[in-house]
């Protein structure tokens, strides 16, 4: 079990250490976090994604943290993963690690 997160994996991406300011929300904030899932999925069209799972059942804010998660996978599949926090690995009361992983 591996767990990530969009807006870390979006700071990741931006290699600024600081992530996106704009809100997902905004259509500022999706071009900027489009812009850079397009680097890594050229064809992936949320708005397409969405229509195809009916507008009312998913935001495009969620479809879009949705493929910034195909990347978290990628990265850990390739064995290219950042893991936060760096350094000692803590574990949960059932041994799940507890890490971010982007």
């Amino acid at each position: 079990v591996r767990e990530s997160h969009p807006e870390v994996l979006f700071a990741r991406l931006t290699c600024s250490g600081s992530g996106i300011v704009a809100s997902k929300k905004s259509p500022e904030g999706r071009a900027t976090r489009l812009e850079l899932l397009h680097q890594y999925l050229p064809r992936f069209d949320p708005a397409m994604i969405r229509i195809g799972l009916g507008r009312g059942s998913v935001a495009l804010d969620d479809v879009i943290d949705a493929g910034a998660c195909l990347i978290a996978a990628k990265h850990i599949a390739e064995g290219t993963a950042a893991v936060l926090p760096q350094g000692s690995l803590e574990c949960d009361a059932r041994g799940l690690r507890m890490e971010i992983v982007v």
